[in-house]
C-alpha cells in the first residue's frame, strides 16, 4: 500500500514489524494472510516497507 496506507498509519493505534521478505510482491502476499476479512481478528491494515534491502511487513490494528 502507498500513499492510502501512510494516513491510516499515522491513526492506527498499534503497528508491528512482523516479517521481512526478499520483495515488495511477497511482502504484500504474505500480508494477505493475516489481514481482515482472510483472518477474522486479524490486522486492520499492513505496509511494506523497505528494511535494509529487503521488505518489512508492518501490521497496524485500531482500537
Amino acid at each position: 500500500m502507498d500513499t492510502g496506507s501512510q494516513a491510516i498509519f499515522a491513526a492506527a493505534d498499534f503497528w508491528y514489524l512482523h516479517s521481512r521478505y526478499n520483495s515488495r510482491a511477497e511482502c504484500e502476499d504474505a500480508a494477505q494472510l493475516y489481514i481482515w476479512p482472510n483472518n477474522p481478528g486479524g490486522a486492520d491494515d499492513y505496509e511494506c516497507r523497505p528494511d535494509g534491502g529487503r521488505w518489512g511487513l508492518w501490521l497496524g490494528f485500531l482500537s
